[in-house]
């Protein structure tokens, strides 16, 4: 969402928005897992719809 409109990648974007926040600190500081949880849509339950068998969910943190 935000590195779309500012097309950076997202650590550099991160050190802008830590910077801009030192001059216009009502502004939210945001951090590279913060974007990338934003980003993340699962719908799970979509996907398997109609599928009876077993399911294997692997977390990677």
């Amino acid at each position: 969402m935000y590195a779309t409109h500012f097309s950076m990648p997202y650590r550099q974007l991160e050190g802008f928005t830590r910077a801009l926040h030192r001059l216009v600190s009502r502004l939210p500081k945001i951090d590279y897992s913060w974007t990338g949880r934003l980003r993340l849509d699962l719908s799970p339950y979509e996907s398997l719809s109609g599928y009876y068998g077993p399911v294997a969910i692997a977390v990677d943190l």
